[in-house]
């Protein structure tokens, strides 16, 4: 299974609307964006690649409030660390606010060792 449906089947029951690097064209809120920004590349000495892969994913929240973009991003972090992934949280959230949208957002940083 891809990271991204791992990712994805994480984070559906903390929000319903769940896409990977981008929200759809008339999207609702609230919802969750994630896309992966690296991660470490692992080969063996023997010049063959690692049976993990590790990936660095952001993952975004964005609401009409703060209140529910800080809870939703909680309970994001919640299913990603203690869920089937075992991700490790990198960096405590980072609140954001859309002006031209009017949206409060929260963007955390995790660290995941998958099977691809």
């Amino acid at each position: 299974m891809s990271l991204e449906v791992q990712v994805r089947a994480a984070l559906l029951p903390v929000c319903p609307r769940v896409y990977p690097d981008a929200a759809t064209a008339t999207p609702a809120y609230p919802l969750i964006i994630y896309q992966q920004v690296g991660g470490r590349a692992i080969d063996y000495s023997e010049q063959k690649v690692a049976d993990k892969d590790n990936a660095r994913v952001q993952v975004w929240v964005w609401s009409k409030s703060r209140m529910e973009a800080s809870e939703l991003s909680r309970a994001a972090r919640v299913a990603l660390v203690e869920g089937p992934l075992k991700a490790k949280t990198l960096n405590a959230p980072v609140a954001d606010y859309n002006e031209a949208l009017k949206l409060y957002g929260a963007r955390t940083d995790f660290d995941i060792w998958y099977a691809p």
